[in-house]
């Protein structure tokens, strides 16, 4: 694991090349150790396709999350919410 703490004006998306290279060596059971992750999990800060081919030379898959999925799942719970709440004080009445 990684972390890093960077100004409050700085995207997401500039600190991720310099935390990758802030993981030290990970042991493993069998094997020598390896200098970097198999995979990252990332929120949708981090989907860039800059990013995403930085990633993959390296060897390591990206999990982050799409910028509209989550924009879309939101807003059909929003509209779940809204039609479950109007129709529950129609049937109050």
């Amino acid at each position: 694991m990684s972390v890093g703490i960077s100004a409050a004006k700085l995207h997401d998306s500039q600190a991720l090349i310099s935390l990758d290279r802030g993981i030290p060596p990970i042991r493993s059971r069998c094997g020598p150790r390896r200098r970097r992750p198999g995979k990252l999990h990332g929120d949708y800060g981090y989907d860039y396709r800059h990013l995403r081919r930085w990633l993959a030379p390296r060897g390591i898959r990206h999990r982050l999350a799409r910028k509209p999925d989550h924009f879309f799942a939101f807003t059909a719970i929003a509209a779940t919410l809204t039609c479950h709440r109007r129709l529950a004080k129609c049937n109050d009445v």
